[in-house]
């Protein structure tokens, strides 16, 4: 039987396409009577889309809550509509509030997007692993198959000598 270092290599070298990734598609074990063991497995950690993705929706969540507190500020400034001088101050501070809503929202947005393409990538990322892992499995188990049928014929080659 081959070590499996010698199986890995063999791999790499004939089954990693133009990307350098380790393709094990389409590996067929259905007739392969025993078991299929795959433990110890371990492969380069990819880049976590998925925590850039909660980083990038716990910033839409900030920008939210400045969103909402200038909602109220500028409820608070409705109330004072008394008096010229109250009145410069009231438009003064709306203006201000208007321009930090419409921040909020453009970063609320921007942040709401970021989480979809961010998620949107991890979910990617996680089907390539699945996929190179199934494939590995059906490499490693169809280059178990292949072992033990030249284990076989050496048997009965001895046999026969």
């Amino acid at each position: 039987m081959k070590d499996i270092n010698e199986i890995r290599d063999y791999l790499i070298k004939h089954r990693t396409d133009k990307y350098g990734n380790l393709d094990l598609s389409d590996l067929d074990f259905k007739d392969f009577d025993g078991q299929i063991m795959l433990y110890g497995m371990e492969a380069k950690e990819i880049n976590n889309s998925s925590q850039k993705a909660n980083e990038i929706y716990n910033q839409s969540q900030e920008a939210n809550d400045i969103y909402n507190q200038s909602q109220e500020a500028k409820d608070i400034d409705n109330s004072f509509q008394e008096g010229d001088n109250i009145s410069n101050a009231y438009q003064k501070a709306k203006e201000k509030i208007d321009n930090t809503s419409q921040k909020a929202k453009e970063k609320i947005d921007n942040s709401s997007q970021q989480a979809k393409e961010g998620i949107y990538n991890s979910c990617q990322e996680a089907d390539k692993i699945s996929n190179s892992r199934q494939e590995a499995k059906e490499n490693i188990d169809n280059s178990s198959q292949q072992a033990n049928a030249i284990d076989n014929t050496f048997q009965k080659a001895k046999q026969i000598i």
